[in-house]
């Protein structure tokens, strides 16, 4: 089904970017020269951005009764977080404002991916649709760290590595723009 694919495909893009952010990103302030504990404080702000997302954008989404408004501006979120972090991550005031709308972000695409496989599933077939989702998602999802980690160790750096966060931002974007909306059934529900 087209529209579990989808749904499939925005999950596992933002579990890649989620865990090579957790998996990388102490380590990439860390490059920059930044403090173990500036480091430690930034990468708080980025998880503690996590909760009040996956709160909001399940909650305005089923206010909208729409899954894409939600799920393409907390993929924005993500996007300018990880471009400041890209081009400055380290300039006062912004460097606590990129980790926010990364994690902010990355979170609420997740928080909306939950959703999506009661949106899509026909009735009774809930369970195959979240398996389907969650399953090739979480798949693809363990491979963020490993290809980061084999960027990292052919360039040297995590230049190239920071230049796949955008990539898959705009990914996310895009998957946004498609992702199923709730059916008029669905709505009444």
């Amino acid at each position: 089904d087209r529209r579990a694919w989808i749904s499939a495909s925005l999950f596992a893009a933002q579990g890649v970017v989620y865990y090579l952010m957790v998996a990388w990103l102490p380590a990439i302030y860390g490059e920059a020269g930044t403090s173990a504990t500036a480091t430690a404080g930034l990468f708080a702000v980025f998880n503690a951005a996590t909760l009040p997302a996956i709160l909001f954008f399940p909650s305005w989404s089923d206010r909208l009764h729409r899954r894409r408004p939600p799920s393409a501006v907390a993929a924005s979120l993500f996007l300018l977080g990880v471009l400041g972090l890209l081009l400055s991550p380290l300039a006062d005031p912004w460097r606590w404002l990129w980790p926010a709308l990364a994690g902010a972000g990355v979170s609420g695409v997740f928080a909306m991916s939950l959703v999506l496989p009661a949106d899509v599933a026909p009735p009774g077939r809930t369970g195959a649709a979240a398996g389907m989702v969650l399953g090739i998602g979480y798949a693809a999802s363990a491979l963020g760290p490993v290809i980061a980690g084999v960027v990292r160790d052919v360039t040297g750096s995590f230049d190239a590595t920071l230049l796949l966060l955008p990539t898959i931002g705009v990914l996310m974007i895009l998957l946004s723009a498609i992702v199923p909306e709730l059916s008029p059934t669905r709505v009444d529900d």
